[in-house]
């Protein structure tokens, strides 16, 4: 893929080179002859690298289609019918890199990054969206090669990569002009440097995988408790030379997250670092649920408090509750339309299934400790989202931030759930 990335980043140059930008712009023909001809050279490069394994190539090729078919719909048909997530939120990272590019606001994030973008290729939606769909795949296939790292039975790994490939709301959110994919690819890669790390015990693959969640808060600043979360595992595990020691039933384990999650905190909510406005001005949990309860808007806003927030005590209680409803939005009393209901079994249902199998696998002795890890990275990121959303809209986006994070949870559950007899390499 990497290969595939170098000609991509050539042929924009050529484009850039040969034909004017503003001409581009006005000819929409010529990006879509580029998106018509790249698909089938990245399909051709698949089938090559992947020949020996006919199930996975056909998995790759239809997640690759499958996203481009959504990514023509959002962008030429919406008029018939929208996809969820399209429209308002595409349109204003298009407009705010526009702003970059002709009048130098400088505005921050994914509209920066777009218009990075655009200055080489010129500001096509329909060609950035493609751009994203080749994030998307390249997440997939690191996917495949995390699966590999972790030893996950062949079977386990097929079933995994065949609900990264269609689940709808991730396919849909690789298609459009949105966040979403580069922040799930930089996930992807932090996780299978986290693996790696875990496995070899070296530094550079440790700064690597904080490095990518770094890249990611800059996308999204409720991202950093991925970064937190990467942090709290490597203080609180110890390397020996028969594997990685790490346990969520130890008291070490707790008092190591909680000063390190403490320290981290303070430090976000006093250093402007422009990585973490997530909870911006937040000076004491009063001011957090202040600003959460602000976030409680539009037609899918849900209340997720069982009890007032007025104290240390409300937010303690009020915490799971919220972690609850983030990861299961929108819950059947809060369904507005069969919209609802869908996104409800395709991804509220995926994500709260797998976080609630992982928990006896993550505090059961004797199970592999990287679920463990996976698992307390998973909690911190719940918890901090859970207080950053409050509308069914925004958490089934949010949460497919941490997809390629999910579906390995899930796969490392159901390889533990194999016999080692049963169990066939990947």
């Amino acid at each position: 893929m990497w290969a595939y990335w170098i000609f991509i980043v050539f042929e924009a140059l050529a484009v850039h080179l040969l034909l004017p930008l503003d001409a581009l712009a006005m000819n929409e023909s010529v990006y879509i002859a580029l998106i018509c001809i790249n698909t089938v050279i990245l399909v051709f490069v698949l089938g090559n690298k992947y020949s020996h394994d006919s199930n996975f190539f056909m998995l790759i090729t239809g997640a690759l289609l499958f996203r481009i078919l959504l990514m023509f719909w959002s962008e030429y048909y919406s008029h018939i019918f929208t996809l969820p997530n399209s429209g308002a939120d595409e349109l204003t990272y298009y407009y705010n890199a526009m702003s970059n590019l002709v009048k130098d606001k400088k505005f921050t994030g994914y509209a920066q990054f777009f218009a990075w973008q655009a200055n080489i290729f010129g500001l096509s939606k329909v060609y950035g969206k493609f751009i994203n769909v080749l994030f998307s795949i390249s997440a997939l296939l690191i996917l495949r090669k995390t699966l590999i790292a972790l030893k996950i039975d062949y079977t386990v790994g097929i079933r995994t990569l065949a609900f990264a490939s269609f689940l709808p709301n991730f396919a849909i959110l690789s298609s459009l002009l949105l966040r979403e994919s580069v922040i799930i690819l930089l996930v992807a890669i932090s996780a299978y440097y986290l693996v790696l790390w875990w496995k070899s015990n070296s530094v550079k693959e440790l700064a690597i995988a904080f490095a990518a969640t770094v890249a990611a808060a800059w996308f999204h600043s409720g991202m950093v408790a991925y970064s937190l979360g990467i942090l709290c595992v490597a203080v609180a595990s110890k390397y020996t030379p028969s594997g990685r020691r790490f346990s969520l039933v130890s008291l070490r384990t707790w008092i190591l997250t909680v000063v390190v999650a403490a320290v981290v905190l303070v430090v976000l909510m006093n250093v402007n670092t422009g990585l973490t406005n997530y909870f911006r001005g937040a000076d004491s949990l009063s001011d957090i649920v202040s600003i959460a309860d602000a976030y409680e808007e539009g037609g899918s806003a849900y209340n997720a408090n069982i009890v007032s927030n007025d104290s240390t005590a409300g937010f303690i209680i009020n915490t799971p509750s919220r972690m609850f409803y983030f990861i299961f939005a929108p819950l059947p009393w809060n369904w507005r339309s069969a919209t609802d209901a869908i996104a409800f079994l395709f991804s509220g249902l995926f994500y709260g299934y797998v976080f609630i199998k992982t928990i006896p696998h993550a505090f059961r002795r004797g199970q592999h400790p990287v679920i463990s890890g996976f698992f307390l990275i998973a909690l911190l990121v719940l918890m901090m989202f859970g207080w950053g959303v409050s509308n069914s809209g925004t958490a089934l986006r949010h949460r497919d931030k941490m997809v390629i994070h999910y579906l390995l949870m899930y796969a490392m559950i159901c390889n533990e759930n194999l016999t080692k007899k049963h169990r066939k390499g990947y």
